[in-house]
């Protein structure tokens, strides 16, 4: 039985924690291999995205982005999981639920990377933005991670009245905000 466990400080954030995750699940480079990459690897993205690899990047970057709009700070957000078999488990005993929202981008996108090792292209490494030209294509809702897990509490967003606080000293809020979501 293999196991790695990865528990960095709060500080650290949830981007250390999905590059150590994309290595152990890929056992490639991350900042090499995907840094970069396509049109929404590495960046804000734009544009049609590559192939299925940039494909992953786009859709981690639609999770990231609702969780943004949910009140989260998935950059920064800390969560723990561990990796057996080659499979990632986000620890359910997060301190918050953003960072297992968080963890659980971080999971999805680390397997797609796996699971289209093959169509891998080194041609996209470093691809120029500008030539991201199409319109972006708009984020569905199967990047949603909060609608499959358990509410729980999350932070105010920064833009109301928490900046320069620490994330323990955010008042935490009983369920994330809706914005006319059907469960």
């Amino acid at each position: 039985l293999k196991m790695h466990m990865v528990a960095l400080s709060v500080g650290n954030g949830s981007l250390l924690h999905f590059k150590a995750m994309i290595e152990t699940i890929t056992q490639e480079n991350a900042l090499i291999f995907f840094n970069g990459y396509g049109c929404y690897c590495g960046k804000s993205g734009r544009g049609k995205p590559r192939d299925e690899t940039d494909q992953c990047c786009y859709h981690h970057g639609c999770c990231y982005e609702d969780l943004h709009e949910q009140g989260c700070h998935p950059h920064i957000d800390h969560y723990s999981y561990a990796i057996i078999h080659r499979d990632v488990f986000c620890k359910y005993r997060n301190k918050s639920t953003c960072g297992m929202w968080a963890c659980e981008c971080d999971r999805k996108a680390s397997l797609c990377f796996r699971k289209q090792a093959q169509t891998y292209n080194k041609k996209l490494r470093h691809y120029p933005i500008l030539l991201c030209k199409e319109s972006t294509p708009k984020c569905s809702q199967d990047e949603k991670p909060q609608d499959r897990l358990p509410k729980a509490q999350t932070r105010k967003p920064l833009s109301q009245g928490t900046h320069g606080g620490s994330p323990a000293q955010q008042k935490p809020r009983t369920t994330p905000p809706q914005k006319g979501r059907v469960a």
